[in-house]
């Protein structure tokens, strides 16, 4: 990976777990974003694929 795709995938995690916190935090324990966020992510690539 290089450099640039490096810095794409830091820029998708921080959104990815900025919305986690954004929309889950209160109803959800942070050590259970990822019961969530994972299946979205996954479902959103396939869409894009």
């Amino acid at each position: 990976m290089g450099p640039a795709e490096a810095q794409t995938a830091r820029v998708m995690q921080s959104a990815i777990w900025g919305t986690a916190d954004k929309f889950l935090r209160g109803v959800v324990e942070e050590e259970d974003y990822g019961d969530y966020i994972i299946p979205f992510t996954v479902l959103r690539r396939l869409e894009s694929w």
